[in-house]
């Protein structure tokens, strides 16, 4: 598992990743350690708000969204 700032639902079931195409972006419903894994996560919050808007702008129908942070330790 990776650690830093990753943007999930707001009821933390999904977490934002990079589609398998590598050309949008998709929420994942966290199954497993894998999930956190494949997640997009981020050291700096400046940078994770970025990809979030980014993101909304991608998505038709984008669910309400909190950024989280996920420490390895």
């Amino acid at each position: 598992m990776q650690s830093g700032y990753a943007v999930c639902t707001s009821d933390l079931s999904k977490i934002l990743t990079i589609a398998p195409c590598k050309t949008k972006f998709i929420f994942v419903t966290i199954t497993t350690g894998q999930t956190l894994t494949d997640a997009l996560c981020f050291k700096d919050l400046t940078l994770a708000k970025t990809v979030e808007k980014r993101a909304r702008r991608k998505f038709d129908d984008m669910p309400e969204t909190c950024l989280l942070y996920t420490s390895d330790a």
